[in-house]
């Protein structure tokens, strides 16, 4: 038997009031102002004032760290523009101001101006003068000393092909063995009282030292080179070009002139060019070891062809025998050789060389060696030859140090 349901009450709807819940619609204007809010790392001029006075009302309070730890908790932190882009655990960060970009470490503030690690001027003018031997010579100087032999005392140095060297202590059996200290320091004494003896003023290897430079040819020739042949043919090349440049280029609207005087311009910068690596490498011997192609065994061409250039050969060339893979044969075309010859940087290389820096370098060589080299010479007539070896000294290394400009100006670098 089914349950009868209770009576439903009955309600007057009369006087009850009745109760409305209103659900306003999307802001509109909030959402456009978050669509052209910048994101994050680009705050807002709003947050950047907020930011600015929280630092300038505290001062002196230290800013705490921000550090990024890999959790379930920061993952959900809200992103704002202090939050770090990367963790760090670097504490000197505290104390800083936000927005101030860290100082860098500079290599001119931290070192003062009074101590530099480059010579000065007094420095390089006393370097020429050293009595010391020349480095690429020091088989020949060495030998001039009376050690060239194997047959030199215990513990001191000697030479072998060109090489100097310091053999270990042996003992009868041929094995090696540690010296006592006493041997060591009885060693250094023995060879600082041998060097005091070697450089003292009234000693026999002083003087043999002092006058090395009579006995040995590259002097002379770095003397005549740049007394007697260099100014000469820098003025040379250098009227040559200036006269080339100026007038192929003021003639160039007039095709057939203009491109005939560029040609012979063009044709004579790499002649010149390829004088003065000779005179350069015959007279001064300048380090070749980045330039192996100015070596006379060298299998590279030559980086200053006249006009003719190498190529490869064809696979016609291949397939009839005339050539076979790896060999350069000359290119026979004309025009093929003047674009290859006005394309190549080194033309305009040599153009900038003999132009801009070689008539510097010969003017100031030139008064150098007229006004105190000469009369250094001629006054070593008087005194016996005392100023004379000092002057060729100076001479050599300055034609090094100018045989090497010319090489750097010259020829580009083989990179292999």
């Amino acid at each position: 038997m089914a349950s009868a349901s209770p009576p439903e009450a009955f309600v007057d709807d009369s006087n009850t009031p009745t109760v409305t819940a209103i659900i306003p619609g999307p802001p509109q204007r909030s959402i456009q102002a978050l669509i052209s809010d910048p994101p994050p790392p680009y705050p807002s001029p709003r947050r950047t004032r907020r930011v600015n006075n929280r630092s300038q009302s505290s001062p002196n309070t230290p800013e705490p760290v921000h550090l990024q730890v890999p959790s379930s908790e920061s993952a959900h932190e809200p992103v704002e523009e202090t939050t770090p882009l990367l963790g760090s655990n670097n504490t000197g960060t505290v104390g800083r101001r936000r927005g101030t970009r860290p100082r860098s470490g500079s290599h001119t503030g931290s070192v003062f101006s009074s101590v530099s690690v480059a010579p000065s001027l007094s420095q390089t003018v006393t370097s020429l003068f050293q009595t010391e031997y020349d480095s690429d010579y020091g088989g020949e100087d060495a030998g001039d000393e009376g050690d060239s032999t194997d047959e030199a005392p215990e513990g001191r140095t000697r030479t072998h092909e060109g090489h100097q060297y310091t053999p270990l202590p042996t003992t009868n059996n041929g094995q090696f063995t540690v010296q006592d200290e006493d041997e060591v320091q009885e060693g250094h004494r023995s060879k600082s009282l041998s060097c005091w003896k070697n450089h003292w003023f009234l000693s026999k290897p002083f003087w043999r030292r002092y006058y090395h430079p009579f006995t040995r040819k590259p002097y002379y020739h770095a003397f005549i080179h740049l007394a007697v042949i260099n100014f000469p043919f820098a003025l040379l090349a250098w009227i040559y070009l200036f006269v080339f440049t100026l007038t192929g280029t003021a003639l160039l609207i007039t095709l057939p002139i203009g491109a005939l005087l560029c040609f012979l311009n063009a044709i004579g910068a790499r002649t010149f060019a390829r004088g003065e690596l000779y005179l350069q490498t015959k007279f001064h011997k300048p380090s070749l070891h980045l330039y192996p192609a100015l070596n006379s065994d060298s299998p590279y061409p030559h980086p200053y062809p006249l006009f003719i250039r190498l190529r490869p050969p064809t696979a016609a060339e291949i397939e009839s025998g005339l050539a076979s893979r790896g060999d350069l044969l000359p290119e026979n075309s004309f025009y093929r050789n003047s674009y290859a010859m006005f394309a190549d940087p080194t033309t305009y290389q040599s153009l900038f060389y003999f132009l801009v820096i070689k008539p510097a370098i010969t003017l100031g060589l030139s008064l150098l060696i007229v006004i105190v080299f000469v009369p250094m010479i001629v006054l070593g007539l008087v005194t016996g030859g005392l100023t004379v070896p000092p002057a060729m000294r100076a001479v050599r290394r300055l034609g090094r140090w100018q045989a090497g400009v010319a090489i750097d100006g010259l020829v580009p670098i083989r990179r292999t």
